[in-house]
């Protein structure tokens, strides 16, 4: 009776771990089904949803990003004038004047940047230059590296044959390097173009194809060198109707609220308006920047 009750004993005693060590396992293969199940969900919001991603891109991207030493503590904006005299050499060879302004507004999700410049000239009593040019720029995150990218500009240039040039766009920008001393981006759009010519009695309007490739490098604590360089063609005449300009500038810091800046501008036109018109326009800028 003895061994059989011990052996009964045993066997339920068996029995049961094997049915505890059945329920642990059905138990960890289903916190591992939900586990898998959280993951593959997160993923899939990561993917649909990338705006909660991109708010902590931009949080940690504003922590890395380099300070402009122009740019006071504390703001998100800036804001620079600027005046200089001109060296001008292309369609009209002379000295002038130029002035200027340029905001920058900064969010955790955008960034947006308007500069406008104007150059003025006269010699003997005869105006050898007028032109000018607005441009504006929005950058909105999307993704760590990717930014949704819009761009809009008004130009005129009165003995280039431009009385409005409009051209706006959309596309992507992809930044390349971004550390406290050196930035890198490139960007492509696609922008409708709308120009109103003195001496053409239709207007021309086209679709044109943008890449713009700029860099900023800090020198030292106080100077700071960029270049931008923007390629448009018209999507119809990709390789006979396109303009390159190329635009270098170096920025010294005086002090808190005044700097030294010298700018080279370079634009090429394929095609212009028409006969008589140089191709080629240089600008050379040395101007002085108040940050207010």
């Amino acid at each position: 009776m003895l061994k059989l009750k011990c052996g009964s004993r045993w066997k339920s005693r068996s029995l049961s771990r094997k049915l505890t060590g059945r329920s642990i396992k059905n138990n960890l293969g289903g916190q591992i089904k939900l586990k898998r199940l959280i993951i593959i969900y997160a993923i899939a919001i990561f993917l649909i949803f990338p705006i909660p991603y991109s708010t902590a891109a931009a949080e940690i991207e504003k922590k890395e990003a380099p300070k402009d030493p122009k740019t006071k503590a504390g703001k998100d904006w800036s804001l620079w004038l600027k005046g200089g005299i001109t060296l001008n050499a292309g369609n009209t060879e002379s000295l002038l004047i130029n002035g200027g302004l340029k905001f920058h507004l900064k969010s955790k999700l955008f960034q947006y940047l308007t500069n406008f410049d104007s150059f003025y000239g006269v010699s003997k009593s005869v105006q050898t230059v007028n032109k000018g040019e607005w441009l504006n720029t929005l950058t909105m995150k999307i993704r760590k590296r990717f930014n949704l990218y819009g761009k809009a500009s008004l130009e005129y240039d009165e003995f280039s044959d431009i009385g409005l040039r409009v051209n706006t766009g959309l596309g992507i920008q992809y930044i390349i390097k971004n550390t406290p001393k050196i930035t890198v981006k490139v960007a492509s759009t696609i922008n409708g173009e709308f120009t109103n010519a003195f001496d053409i009695m239709d207007n021309i309007e086209s679709l044109r194809s943008n890449i713009d490739f700029s860099l900023e490098q800090e020198i030292t604590s106080t100077a700071k060198y960029t270049i931008d360089t923007v390629l448009t063609s018209n999507v119809k005449d990709f390789f006979h109707d396109y303009r390159v300009e190329i635009r270098a500038s170096l920025s010294v810091s005086m002090s808190k609220i005044l700097a030294l800046r010298i700018e080279m501008t370079d634009k090429y036109t394929n095609r212009p308006l028409r006969e008589g018109i140089k191709r080629n326009d240089f600008i050379l800028v040395t101007s002085l920047e108040v940050s207010l």
